[in-house]
């Protein structure tokens, strides 16, 4: 969640004057001792856990030292003339390089009249003070920025009158922007007394160019006690320069002397007085006690954390125990409940055997006759069972028979049947001549007679009856609701050639009906030969009268299955005619 913009900041505040804490370690050791070190390749915004910024320093005009006996306002309203002004250039040049000292020479000392403490006037020293606080110590605070946005996730707070700005730590892990390796870092500062924010710095920085310092702050107060604007990143295994801050350490060390002397040649130096000495030495001894307070701590947090883990680890160890106490607990149950429900049946049969004692003697006598009745039943049971399967042996014998008396063989074509040589035309028509007439007459008068004669060996009564008379065969609808005459010719006439063809219809659905009956479905149900002798085959076939069909049923879902019952049927016409 990204936090206000750094223009009107609300966060806490924090005074003083030096840092009075960098944050915590945050890092590990091996067993070696030896500090674990984040990969550099691998730092992410998530590692960062605080940020300070050392030294801080505006550019600010230099205010002229007020001359003493001479008041204030009448030195503010005073003007100079051109020659005064060259003769300050002037000055100001000559004091820019530092006067040689040889070696072994001590540097002059500073008069006392001087310096702050050489001012008689109580009003002179308090302005000085002010004026010298007013140009080291500023109000700060630091924004951090997506690297492709303006818009801050995080805004620290406010610092006010510092030059060593330290804030407070920070969690960025569920952030949207945790997992990138690269930010912008804007340092705001105003003066003192000022309501303007003024952006002091802005940095884009990739975490993998960071530069590592130590592990305690006293190694980053060494590193930037001479640097100005200073921005460092405290991270899990320790303290990090910004690489522009890290790149000025050597050139600091190198031009330290330098500063030093420059600084000491100046007529005006800032101090400090002795109760402000005194309030540092107190500041920097009870930052002292705080580091080692902070280091007792973590190491009893450590100490802490790893009484922990073992606790955990013994926790674990009775978790794995619990599990096998309850899995061997629910298997003592399932084995109980086994026994009782034994112990239930051997009671009940105990039960049934004292009653059976304790019975009267009629009781004795019914329960004999139950035990002649049953046998009795089982023999009536087994007669039963052989007269079916006599029957059903019958009706293999006459299907048998039926099929010998009224021969259907394919044709050249394979699967178009004909009986006695004659075959019904594939649809009826007014073009049939005399002789198909009569040929298709024949046809379906030979067909009645023998769906009625299986029809009564099958015990199977027909839904539409027939009425077979040779070559003038009736079949009868006495289920629809129609108008006339029920029975329908099975014989081509002119006139009434719709009510033949709802006639062949009807002897369709005999057809199907007795194949039902046996466990049957047909393939083609407008294939009248076929669908007979693939009937008579089948009851022919077995004994007895629960036939598997699933190769039929398939037969009609598949086209494939099909064809093999149509080279089945041809091989079966074949060896009837041998």
């Amino acid at each position: 969640m990204y936090k206000s913009a750094p223009a009107s900041p609300t966060n806490s505040v924090s005074t003083g004057g030096i840092p009075s804490r960098l944050g915590g370690t945050g890092y590990k050791s091996n067993e070696g001792g030896h500090p674990f070190r984040l990969d550099s390749e691998r730092m992410v915004i998530r590692h960062l856990k605080g940020i300070s910024v050392n030294g801080i320093r505006l550019d600010m005009p230099k205010t002229p030292k007020p001359r003493r006996g001479v008041p204030r306002s009448l030195l503010l309203s005073q003007k100079t003339t051109k020659s005064s002004t060259d003769l300050a250039q002037l000055r100001a040049q000559h004091l820019q390089e530092p006067p040689f000292v040889p070696s072994g020479l001590n540097l002059p000392r500073r008069h006392p009249k001087e310096t702050i403490f050489g001012l008689n006037d109580a009003a002179q020293k308090q302005y000085r003070l002010q004026e010298i606080n007013g140009k080291c110590l500023v109000d700060t605070f630091v924004s951090l920025h997506d690297i492709s946005s303006d818009e801050p996730f995080y805004i620290t707070e406010v610092v006010k009158d510092t030059a060593f700005a330290d804030f407070e730590d920070f969690d960025l892990t569920g952030l949207k922007v945790a997992q990138r390796g690269a930010l912008t870092i804007m340092v705001w500062c105003r003066e003192h007394g000022s309501a303007v924010w003024t952006l002091l710095m802005r940095t884009f920085l990739r975490l993998t160019f960071l530069e590592y310092v130590g592990e305690s702050h006293e190694a980053v107060l060494a590193k930037t006690d001479r640097m100005r604007n200073t921005i460092v990143l405290r991270l899990g295994d320790g303290y990090y320069l910004v690489p522009e801050s890290a790149s000025r350490i050597a050139e600091a060390d190198l031009t330290s002397l330098k500063i030093l002397r420059r600084k000491l040649s100046h007529s005006q130096q800032p101090t400090c007085s002795f109760d402000q000495i005194l309030k540092l030495n107190s500041v920097q001894m009870s930052v002292v006690d705080t580091l080692s307070v902070k280091q007792r701590v973590a190491a009893e947090v450590n100490q802490k954390l790893e009484e922990q883990t073992n606790y955990e680890s013994q926790i674990a160890d009775l978790r794995r125990q619990s599990q096998g106490y309850n899995l061997a607990i629910s298997q003592a149950k399932l084995a109980l409940e086994s026994l009782q429900k034994s112990l239930s049946v051997t009671r009940s049969l105990i039960r049934k055997k004292a009653e059976l004692i304790h019975q009267s003697p009629a009781e004795r006598v019914n329960h004999a006759k139950v035990a002649v009745c049953r046998e009795e039943f089982g023999e009536v049971s087994n007669a039963l069972e052989d007269v079916k399967e006599r029957i059903s042996v019958e009706r293999a014998r006459i299907a048998s028979e039926i099929a010998e008396v009224f021969p259907m063989e394919s044709s050249e074509r394979g699967y178009e049947f004909a009986i006695f040589g004659l075959k019904l035309p594939s649809s009826p028509s007014r073009s049939l001549s005399r002789s198909q007439e009569t040929e298709t007459a024949a046809v379906l008068g030979f067909v009645c007679q023998v769906i009625y004669m299986l029809s009564a060996y099958l015990r199977c009564p027909l839904r539409y009856p027939v009425e077979p008379f040779g070559s003038h065969s009736y079949i009868m609808d006495p289920i629809s609701i129609i108008s006339g005459s029920r029975m329908f010719p099975l014989w081509v006439q002119e006139k009434t050639l719709y009510r033949f063809e709802y006639g062949l219809m009807l002897v369709c659905k005999d057809i199907e009906q007795l194949m039902e009956s046996v466990g049957l479905r047909t393939a083609e149900p407008r294939n009248i030969l076929g669908n007979l002798k693939m009937l008579l085959l089948c009851v022919s076939s077995r004994p007895d009268s629960d036939v598997d069909v699933s190769a039929l049923e398939n037969a009609n879902l598949y086209k494939s299955r099909l064809d093999h019952i149509k080279r089945h049927l041809n091989q079966r016409s074949l060896s009837v005619r041998r």
